[in-house]
């Protein structure tokens, strides 16, 4: 998780080292990509760098786009 000041925290690591190795999820190579993914991009918070540099953070969607639904089985 990631502030606007970029101050950045992991999220629910317990719960991502108790899927490791479940079938349903991913195993040890899987679990270390995505650490290392993890880690690539809290370089990119800590420099300031896209997209952590501030552009497009006065993004609105338009007045006329409607929300985005997940289909009746997903909901």
């Amino acid at each position: 998780m990631v502030t606007a000041e970029r101050e950045w925290q992991w999220k629910d690591e317990g719960e991502f080292a108790g899927h490791v190795g479940d079938p349903l999820y991913y195993d040890r190579v899987g679990a270390d990509a995505i650490r290392a993914e993890g880690e690539r991009v809290v370089k990119l918070i800590e420099a300031g760098d896209f997209p952590f540099d501030g552009t497009h953070t006065g993004f609105r969607a338009g007045a006329g786009w409607a929300t985005p639904r997940f289909p009746g089985e997903m909901s």
